[in-house]
């Protein structure tokens, strides 16, 4: 169980670390949202296939709820980025 969990926290940590490098370059931190948005569905799905015994019934219908909700959200915020100048949060927090 300990080698999953440092499995994907390494793995969040270079999805966000790339994510940020990304951010800097564009110089449009909204992708910020659009990044943890994902995230949650990412895990939900690393989950599934890290674990050393057969995920359950239970277990796999929730992961398939946060992967949709994630994808959801995250296809919202995506086009909603491309379509909008950057979020005023980000612009007042430079």
């Amino acid at each position: 169980m300990l080698e999953q969990l440092a499995f994907i926290a390494a793995a969040i940590l270079v999805y966000f670390s790339v994510g940020w490098v990304y951010c800097t370059l564009r110089d449009k931190y909204s992708w910020v949202d659009f990044l943890w948005a994902m995230a949650f569905g990412l895990v939900a799905l690393t989950l599934n296939f890290v674990g050393t015994q057969p995920a359950s019934e239970a277990f796999i219908l929730l992961s398939a709820m946060f992967i949709v909700w994630s994808l959801r959200l995250s296809s919202m915020l995506f086009f909603r980025i491309l379509g909008h100048d950057e979020d005023t949060r980000y612009i007042n927090a430079r």
